[in-house]
């Protein structure tokens, strides 16, 4: 009994001395589940292996599509980036089960018809986020499978960036309003360098539209979603060299694929309705009226008795949108409360013109107390103010001198306005030419032949100018000095296949600023001087209405933006150097400037 007993604790300790020791092995192998250290990482996308039914079936009749993989996988915001061709009036219902891929259709099907479902990059798998790209699920409610395919490009009208989120659709009704009013028959979307392939469609007479779709409802609406299309309808046919053949796990390469090659630019059309956004009293002599869109002939009447007909002078911004209106009558720059009624002109959907009235009350703002006698001395030095370069001290030679007044001018007197040149050590009278501009209402030219790496000194004296309120200038004296030849660059660019008025840009190297324009018509060679150092791209626009300006597309109406192409260089511009460059201009699938070709992420 004993010894049965000394036996069993005995085992008892092997076993328990065991056990110490294999869980210790176990969690020295917990610590290495994964690669070994050192080894390769995985880089193999997703396998499918087996799918219910097969991939590119025929007279499917199910509801539910079952897709098995090699590995475990998981789905990447798959409602959005799945696109189903033709779309369905309800999306799928989609979930992992182990590592199948179950599908539920939730829609009738219709008859005789090849569909599409295609993941994009959906599809990944767990460990290491491999992506199954581009993967796409075929079938057929008929007898065979529709094997035809055309693909293209995209680009952004102006810019030529491919758009992002962009979807481009086929329609089998063939009305010009059709994207305005139904789903397409075929829908893909194009890649993130604006590349697009529909595929698996019928032979047919096709609209063909493409979308940057806000709402995702596959139809069009005019002012919000960014769109392009072609001026004619296409008819898609089996050629005698196409063969087509099917890859069960992926789609053809966009670069291999045979198929007429469409280029789709997109824009946005000027459609938003003309509105008063804002409308302020910032001085007691000035009204400002903020338009959303270039005012169109506006209309302003005082609802006030006995106001004389010329009661304001007004001053328009650079780009129409906002108006200024400067009092002229005593009587209503004294009020506290301005009551205006503004008339527009504005146009509806079909652009029918009618005109609309708002009415706005301005109530002046009283100035706080001990301010008085300070704005007055600061009205006085800010009466009129150097807004070129020069104002940092710093004048560019091919550049005039810009003044601005705070008010319009009732009287200048040139004989006050002195200007100087600093030749060794004295101080000479500068010849100079003093002018009013035509477009601005408040500011003023001076020009003369500028010396290089010259020190310049411009006095104004009391009574030289007078605002129309009877606020004259205090004595200003403003140095500066003009910058030397060897700061600057020059870029001569020889132009040829131009044809018809032709704008010629010039844009810094992230194409938020436009730094010049020249408008040309025939082959040519342009001239940009007096560049600072740094990279510059250079494009044209194809100014089809001659009005200076790109202007977008009209769906409705047919018309497509006007063409636009860039220089494939970014010009590189170094002081003291002159660079010149030849461009033949092309429209049509022009080469993209290598720089601004967005990255994958």
């Amino acid at each position: 009994m004993f010894s049965v007993c000394r036996n069993y604790i005995v085992k008892k300790e092997h076993i328990v001395i065991a056990g110490i020791v294999a869980a210790a092995l176990f969690a020295g192998a917990c610590a290495r589940v994964g690669s070994p250290p050192g080894g390769p990482k995985d880089t193999t996308p997703p396998k499918v292996l087996a799918s219910t039914p097969a991939n590119h079936s025929v007279h499917f009749t199910g509801n539910t599509i079952e897709i098995r993989f090699d590995e475990f996988v998981e789905l990447d915001n798959v409602q959005k980036k799945l696109i189903v061709s033709p779309p369905l009036p309800k999306r799928p219902d989609i979930r992992m089960k182990g590592k199948t891929l179950v599908i539920k259709l939730n829609n009738p099907l219709l008859d005789n018809t090849t569909y599409t479902l295609n993941f994009g990059d959906a599809i990944r798998d767990i460990n290491e986020g491999n992506i199954l790209e581009n993967y796409a699920f075929v079938f057929s409610t008929g007898p065979a499978l529709d094997s035809l395919q055309i693909h293209g490009l995209l680009e952004d009208a102006f810019t030529l960036h491919p758009p992002e989120e962009a979807f481009v659709l086929l329609y089998d009704h063939l009305g010009d309003s059709v994207p305005l009013l139904e789903k397409p028959l075929y829908v893909s979307k194009a890649d993130e360098d604006g590349n697009f392939s529909l595929q698996n469609l019928k032979a047919d007479t096709f609209r063909l539209v493409a979308l940057v779709d806000g709402n995702l409802n596959y139809m069009y609406d005019p002012g919000q979603d960014m769109v392009g299309f072609l001026d004619s309808l296409i008819y898609v046919e089996p050629t005698p060299s196409f063969s087509p053949t099917h890859d069960t796990t992926t789609t053809d390469s966009l670069r291999v694929l045979p198929g007429p090659r469409f280029l789709l630019r997109l824009f946005t059309e000027e459609m938003e309705q003309q509105y008063l956004k804002n409308s302020s009293r910032p001085r007691k002599e000035m009204i400002l009226l903020i338009f959303n869109l270039p005012a169109l002939h506006p209309e302003i009447t005082p609802l006030t008795a006995d106001v004389p007909a010329s009661w304001y002078i007004p001053e328009k911004s650079v780009t129409g949108d906002t108006l200024g209106l400067w009092l002229t009558d005593t009587s209503l720059i004294h009020l506290d409360r301005f009551d205006l009624a503004v008339n527009y002109l504005v146009t509806d959907s079909l652009g029918n013109p009618s005109r609309i009235t708002d009415t706005i009350t301005l109530r002046l703002k009283t100035p706080k107390k001990g301010k008085k006698s300070s704005r007055k001395t600061e009205k006085a030095q800010s009466l009129l103010q150097i807004i070129s370069s020069a104002s940092q001290g710093r004048q560019e030679l091919n550049q005039p001198l810009l003044l601005e007044s705070s008010a319009p001018a009732g009287e200048t007197d040139t004989s006050g306005i002195l200007f100087f040149r600093l030749e060794d050590t004295l101080y000479v009278r500068q010849p100079y030419l003093f002018r009013k501009d035509s477009f601005f209402l408040r500011r003023y030219i001076v020009t003369c032949p500028w010396k290089e790496n010259t020190k310049y000194k411009l006095v104004l004296l009391p009574g030289a100018f007078t605002d129309i309120y009877g606020n004259t200038i205090d004595t200003t004296e403003i140095d500066f000095q003009t910058r030397r030849m060897e700061d600057y660059g020059n870029f001569k660019l020889n132009l040829l296949n131009i044809h018809g008025q032709t704008l010629v840009q010039l844009w810094d190297a992230s194409e938020q600023s436009r730094i010049r324009q020249q408008i040309v018509h025939t082959d040519t060679s342009v001239y940009f001087g007096y560049l600072d150092p740094g990279k510059y791209i250079i494009k044209t626009v194809s100014d089809k209405n001659q009005n200076k300006k790109w202007d977008p597309g009209m769906f409705l109406e047919k018309i497509q933006p006007e063409p636009v192409a860039y220089f494939a260089k970014v010009v590189n511009i170094k002081a003291n150097w002159d660079v010149e460059e030849t461009w033949e201009v092309k429209y049509d699938f022009a080469p993209r400037l290598k720089e601004r070709k967005r990255k994958r992420r």
